[in-house]
């Protein structure tokens, strides 16, 4: 009798070990492909803004295209600081880079060290 109550007790000590590893584990696959999406649609709109900021500019589109860029300097912090690891983020700077350079707009200074990274 102890024997089988020393080895049902090993059974479910197993049990629960193996549950708690096993959420565990599925919880951070899980949640892995949720961060890249999140990073996906940051980005990706971050380099959509600056296509239409750059076409509406080109248009002299200017109020439009001003309330755009009134966000490239936070866009270039958030990328720096959050997803500088994404495949597209250096991409991302340099198409806000080349908008800076190409409509002949100084780089404001809080993210020019970040900018200058990347050539012409």
């Amino acid at each position: 009798m102890k024997g089988k109550t020393k080895s049902l007790g090993m059974f479910v000590a197993g049990t629960v070990v193996g549950l708690a590893i096993g959420a565990t584990t599925t919880y951070k696959v899980a949640s892995q492909p949720y961060q890249n999406i999140v990073a996906d649609q940051y980005v990706s709109n971050v380099m959509s803004n600056t296509h239409n900021a750059l076409r509406l500019r080109q248009s002299h589109e200017t109020e439009i295209s001003k309330r755009i860029e009134m966000n490239f300097p936070n866009n270039v912090l958030m990328i720096d600081h959050e997803f500088k690891n994404h495949p597209m983020a250096t991409k991302a700077l340099r198409n806000i880079k080349f908008y800076y350079q190409k409509n002949n707009i100084p780089i404001p200074a809080n993210i020019q060290p970040i900018l200058s990274q990347f050539p012409k």
